[in-house]
């Protein structure tokens, strides 16, 4: 949600250029976050993303070895470091995070 982004970040989001991660599955979600962000902004994102409805990560998981879940451990490590979070409830990452 970019209005909660801009609140966390307060003074300067529209100034100072701001580095933000986003954690999600769906790429059409960062995508969609992406594009209605400000100029100033970067986003970085890392983890399994699945655009496909219904597709869950267990899914893929002996299909590709594993890698999904070493991109989710990589994700986890980088949302530690953070220290202000854009959470939905109806996210289970978020929920971690929480």
């Amino acid at each position: 949600n970019i209005e909660a982004t801009k609140e966390i970040i307060g003074d300067g989001w529209e100034i100072h250029p701001q580095h933000i991660y986003v954690a999600s599955e769906d790429g059409r979600a960062i995508s969609e976050y992406e594009s209605r962000m400000p100029r100033n902004w970067k986003i970085y994102s890392s983890g399994p993303t699945f655009d496909e409805p219904g597709r869950a990560p267990t899914s893929n998981a002996q299909a590709n070895e594993g890698q999904d879940g070493l991109e989710a451990m990589a994700a986890l490590l980088i949302a530690l470091e953070a220290d202000r979070y854009v959470l939905t409830t109806q996210s289970n990452w978020s929920r971690l995070i929480n």
